[in-house]
């Protein structure tokens, strides 16, 4: 059912139409990012991480950022945003499959 509305609500109805989905389908930018592999106890390193997502598809990931004193382990399916911008260590705990966008 649809209800009209009388002439003096007219500028109103484009402030509240409802929502329209778009036609358009974007991937989010980490589903674009190419997928890297590390095998166990390599090491891939990272300069300006900050911002960064890290998502771990595969296999596990140690995270070490130089002069910070927390670490982050990551299991497929985990993912980890960089707050800092020192230089981020990835480190493969076990052969793994992984994102940074």
């Amino acid at each position: 059912m649809q209800a009209t509305l009388p002439a003096a609500f007219a500028p109103f109805t484009e402030i509240f139409r409802p929502h329209q989905p778009s036609t358009s389908v974007s991937r989010p930018a980490a589903a674009t990012a190419p997928v890297r592999t590390l095998k166990a106890g390599t090491t891939l390193a990272v300069s300006h991480p900050r911002g960064q997502r890290i998502d771990c598809l595969r296999g596990s990931l140690w995270l070490t950022f130089d002069g910070e004193p927390r670490d982050v382990v990551l299991d497929a399916g985990q993912s980890h945003t960089a707050a800092v911008d020192t230089r981020l260590l990835v480190y493969g705990l076990e052969a793994a499959a992984f994102r940074i966008a």
